[in-house]
């Protein structure tokens, strides 16, 4: 016998008239300067680590850019998810050894710790 669960979710209050106009107008006009800033920081970031990728250095700039730009990523669906009154999904990130990879097809997890590349990333050493 098999049991199923529903969740009851409610649906989203729709917002309208001038409190509409004036969540949409906060929204798009704090936008342009929250994404020019991100830009700029990122892209200079980025340009130096690229850079410095030369002398090794930068590589460690690179990944610092990256989060710069996932960190942005985070605030920017908090303000989208605060505008719109319900839950915009975030992306699911990889992390490290537990991360699963497809390997031939077929979805295993990746022994990166173990042998390397070798046994996910079969593309390169066959």
């Amino acid at each position: 016998m098999t049991t199923t669960t529903m969740r009851l979710e409610r649906p989203p209050v729709r917002i309208r008239g001038v409190r509409r106009v004036l969540l949409d107008s906060a929204y798009a006009l704090t936008a342009f300067p929250i994404s020019l800033a991100a830009f700029v920081v990122v892209a200079s970031v980025l340009a130096t680590g690229l850079g410095l990728s030369v002398l090794g250095v930068g590589f460690a700039l690179v990944a610092l850019a990256v989060l710069i730009a996932r960190g942005f990523a985070v605030a920017e669906r908090t303000r989208l998810r605060g505008m719109l009154g319900r839950v915009a999904p975030g992306p699911r990130y990889l992390r490290g050894a537990r991360a699963t990879a497809s390997c031939g097809g077929s979805s295993r997890p990746c022994a990166t710790r173990r042998a390397g590349w070798t046994s996910c990333g079969r593309w390169w050493a066959s």
